[in-house]
Formats: structure tokens, sequence, C-alpha cells
């Protein structure tokens, strides 16, 4: 049987009550507004044509600046279709499981981010798939391959064989304001070279919920324009044509637009999207401070609009060396306002590992500027996860493996029901590093047996003289890895 899977990943509202506002509003000509209110007229046939002038001059104006929008994005948008396989499980009359594989089927949108190829979309577009296809705008099919995922910020770059494309340009969107014209482009619904338009509703949305259990990367923009299933992975631009983000997730009751949407922003999506193509994952800076956001009562009685407690320094980090406090309240990350510990956490995570940066703190009055260089959060988090989960350590290979418990699944981002082997910390300088092996990798073959447990990862390595080949699902995406073993 085949299954549609339709990407525009909605978020329930089953818990929530929704009131809807109604509202009619008259838009005026912008040269209009410059002569002030508008006065009482003798509705003569005269000064009526002039009024219907200016007010299609005004539509004229703004029909112009969203053809020229779609215009600018329409040969960099991408449909994408995917096919996957998932076992289902059965009973037949006698109560006796009858496990099969069944086909699934999905549709997503990308967008051309270099002339040869690389296409940026939604890690949930493509996660699982076994089968990309990318429909370029000039309608030309073409197989395509994942070069990486990034679950915590649903982005993925997939690949096509192809030159001389049109590749879209980036805008900075932490310059967007609320209220600020956009289009989104994509596939809904299947329907290829669609646009649909809107504002900037809202900026730093979290706690939006979503496929992952473990840690997110969350500051979505909202929109009013319509995305619905299928737009997942296209572009929402502004009137330039320029990417300020990528849609993402709906809130709706019926799978449909309901006028709440969402996106990643662009200086999220095209940082990680450069990660993935020059290492195939994504290495986050890490400083090590639990923080919080200030209340406004407290942030009004410090004197300051906004801030970051630094709720706790651990041992042996940047923050610790830099000389961060316990009660610091961090007002700015290399001069960028820290509004929230969301947006410290994310400007921070951005950072590659050994980037320096500056930390404006107010302490007991005063300002203070504070350096320090960031450490890589993957590597910080492989320490804390193998001190927490028993494992067993190969030495040849330089990797602990753990079984893989709903627990350990959950710390690391993925959903649970899963048997495999998890690698729970990487020897710097061992084999597994060097084959590009990393913390929350998950070994689910080896040499051509299923792994199901670390037990069976450990027997599998003792049987293995030279090399060893292994299948591994890296956040998310499915690969293969050769490990250099000693001849036995």
């Amino acid at each position: 049987m085949l299954h549609s899977r339709n990407h525009a990943r909605p978020i329930s509202l089953t818990a929530r009550a929704a009131i809807l506002v109604f509202a009619a509003g008259t838009l005026m000509a912008p040269h209009a507004l410059a002569n002030g209110p508008a006065q009482p007229t003798d509705n003569s046939r005269h000064n009526h044509t002039i009024t219907n002038d200016h007010a299609r001059q005004a539509a004229d104006d703004i029909s112009l600046a969203f053809e020229h929008a779609a215009g600018v994005i329409g040969p960099s948008v991408v449909h994408v279709t995917t096919q996957s396989e998932r076992t289902v499980i059965t009973r037949d009359g006698l109560g006796r499981t009858m496990p099969r594989r069944q086909q699934a089927s999905g549709l997503g949108s990308g967008v051309v981010i270099s002339a040869d190829g690389y296409i940026l979309t939604n890690n949930h577009v493509v996660e699982d798939a076994t089968q990309l296809v990318a429909v370029t705008a000039d309608g030309v099919e073409r197989p395509a391959s994942i070069i990486g995922a990034d679950p915590a910020t649903d982005v993925a770059v997939i690949k096509i064989d192809a030159t001389g494309l049109t590749a879209a340009e980036f805008a900075d969107s932490d310059q967007l304001r609320i209220g600020q014209w956009i289009i989104a482009a994509g596939s809904p619904f299947g329907l290829s070279n669609t646009v649909t338009a809107g504002i900037i509703s809202a900026k730093g949305r979290t706690g939006l919920g979503g496929r992952m259990d473990g840690d997110r990367y969350e500051d979505f923009l909202q929109t009013d324009a319509a995305i619905n299933p299928g737009n997942s992975g296209g572009p929402m631009v502004d009137l330039d044509g320029r990417i300020v983000g990528i849609n993402t997730a709906i809130f709706s009751r019926s799978g449909g637009s309901n006028g709440i949407g969402f996106a990643i922003p662009s200086n999220i999506a095209h940082n990680v999207a450069n990660a993935l193509i020059q290492t195939g994952r994504v290495s986050r800076g890490y400083h090590g401070i639990e923080m919080q956001t200030h209340s406004p009562d407290r942030a009004r009685d410090l004197g300051i609009a906004s801030g970051v407690l630094v709720a706790r320094v651990a041992d042996d980090t940047p923050a610790q060396r830099a000389g961060l406090r316990t009660g610091d309240v961090i007002l700015r990350l290399d001069d960028r306002p820290t509004p929230d510990d969301t947006r410290l956490r994310n400007a921070i995570a951005l950072r590659t590992p050994g980037q320096d940066v500056t930390l404006d703190v107010l302490r007991d009055g005063q300002t203070v500027s504070l350096r320090a260089s960031l450490a890589d959060l993957g590597e910080a988090s492989g320490r804390s996860v193998a001190q927490e989960f028993d494992g067993i350590y190969l030495d040849d290979l330089g990797l602990t493996v753990a079984d893989a418990s709903d627990a350990l699944l959950r710390k690391l981002g993925y959903r649970g029901g899963v048997d495999a082997a998890v690698i729970v910390y990487v020897d710097p300088d061992g084999s597994a590093s060097r084959s590009g092996l990393n913390v929350g990798d998950l070994v689910i073959a080896a040499q051509g047996r299923e792994i199901d447990s670390a037990l069976d990862f450990q027997h599998a390595a003792n049987r293995a003289s030279g090399k060893m080949d292994i299948e591994i699902v890296s956040r998310g995406v499915r690969s293969r890895a050769t490990l250099p073993v000693p001849h036995r």
C-alpha cells in the first residue's frame, strides 16, 4: 500500500483554544500618507477619478514588488519527492505477529543555494528517505542524495548532479521587522511553483514542540503567509527575493493553513547548511553556563531593557576560564543584544569551536567585557553521555558503545524503539574519530549483519580483521563507514 507523507509539519492545537479575530482596514498609498490625513471632498467626478488613480497606482506598486520577489526566487525553488520504507507489525487471526515492509511517499520543497546543485531543505522532509528526486524550476527531474542533516535545527542539504543553476541569495534575518512583507515559495500539496504573500507576524518563537525529543534550537519566524503540506523546506523571501527563512511548520487543526506558519531564520539555516556542505556535520560552540531570562520586573530594577542571568558556571569550561560568575547578567554577545536565554544559546551554538567571543556582562552595577574561546558542544556532551550511560569501550577503535535505551535515545534527540549500538564516546585520536564517527551515531549493521546492542557490536569488532564495514544513522541520515581494525 502506498502512503503519502506531505511535509509541512503541522503542530497540534488540540489542547489550545483558538480565537479568531477578524478586522477590516484600508491600505493607503505612501504618497497619500505623506500629504497628511485625508480631507473631505465634494465627491465630484474629477476628485473621485484622482482618488482611484492614486489607489490603483499604490496597488500596482505593491503588485510589482511581489512580482519582482517571485521572479527572483522562482528559478531557485525545487520540488522534492521522497520514497521511504517502514516496518508495520500486524497480527493474524491466531495473534501471531506479521512484520511487513511498507512503502511511503512524501512531498516537500527546497531551494538551490549553489550553482553546482546544493539544495537547502528541512530535515523532516528527507529523514528516513531511501530515494529522493528533486524537480528544478525548469521541470527537470534529477535523483538527489543527502549531504547532511541536522535534526536539532531541522535543516538538511541535498545534492543533485547539475551545473549552471540559479542560486538564491541570503538576507540577514536578524534585520527583519515585525510587519515586514514576505512571500513563501514551494510546492503545497505537490503544486509546484507556488507563492503566497504575508507579513512577519512575530520573531523568536520557541517551545513549539515537534518531531524531536532531544535538544532543539528554536528561534522561529512567524508569518500569516499560507504555508501548507508540501511547503516545508521552501524559501521565505523578502521583497528583494532574498532568503530570510526556510518554511518548516504550521499551527493547524485540519492540516492546512490557518494563517500561523513558522520558518527557520536564514541566519541559522545558512550557517548550518555551510557546515553540512563542508564537513557533513554541525560543530557547535559550547560555553559552559546554565542561564535564564530575567523577568521584566527584575530587569527594570537593574536598569536594563533585558538580559540573561548566569545561574551556574560549570567547572573547567570556557565560561569559568573567562571569569564569568553566578549572578552575572549577560547583555551582549559580540555587540549583539541577548534579550533572552534562547537567543544567547542559539548564538553560542552557531559559533564554531575555538572561536573567540566577547560577552558584555552587568556585574555589581558595572558593565564588564569578558573574552572566551568556545569549546566543542559535541565533545562536552559526549563526556556527559559517557559518564551517564554505561557502555563498552573498544580500545582498538577508540570508541564506547552502549545499548539503545529509550532514555539514551531521548537524550541524543532520537525517538525510541530503535535496536542499535549507540556511540557514546569517541577518542579524538582514535580510528573512529578519523573515520568521521561522532557521539550520538547509531550503528545498525556491521560486516553485513544487523546490530541490536553494544554486545553485538563488540562481537562484530572482535571478528573483523583489517577493516570493519558498518552502517550508521547519523543525525537522521543513513550512511556507511569503514573502520580500520588490527589484523587478527
